[in-house]
């Protein structure tokens, strides 16, 4: 794990909970540890993320490295992260998620997780992270609607 300086950024300036890899340096691609991938990515506020599951001696996982990265630039202009856990590191992500194979790609907005299991293009992955962006954009927003119904119709349930 990285050292943590004492304003929460750790050496290198990295968000804490973000550790160095090799494979994805110099990507725009932000490596979590466990500490990270539960605090940035596993909260009900937690913003949409495309997120890459990894072994560093994986020879698939490396070889789409250069994918992610380009899925990465295009997803970053669509206000969704392109992150990568490297379940050497984290294997308790990996059993929590049921992983078992790698590399593993989901789509992680609100504390869930959705399977990819499309081909590992830059263009296919910026699609489907896409399309799940503004699914949960349109949720999010018809959860706010229901919320001041929700409240009226347990008021309602509570006076009976």
């Amino acid at each position: 794990s990285a050292p943590v300086s004492p304003a929460g950024a750790s050496a290198g300036g990295r968000a804490e909970g973000t550790v160095y890899s090799k494979e994805y340096a110099g990507t725009g691609v932000d490596v979590l540890d466990a500490a990270g991938f539960k605090s940035q990515l596993a909260h009900r506020d937690a913003a949409p993320a495309l997120v890459v599951f990894f072994a560093p001696w994986c020879g698939h996982c490396v070889k789409m490295v250069p994918e992610v990265a380009k899925a990465a630039a295009r997803l970053g202009a669509a206000g969704v992260r392109v992150v990568a856990v490297d379940c050497d590191r984290a294997p308790e992500v990996a059993r929590s998620l049921g992983i078992k194979g790698y590399p593993t790609v989901k789509f992680m907005a609100r504390g869930r997780a959705t399977a990819y299991e499309g081909p590992r293009t830059a263009l296919q992955l910026a699609a489907f992270a896409q399309g799940r962006a503004r699914l949960e954009f349109l949720m999010k927003h018809v959860d706010k609607l229901l919320d001041p119904i929700k409240a009226a119709l347990a008021g309602f349930l509570r006076k009976k």
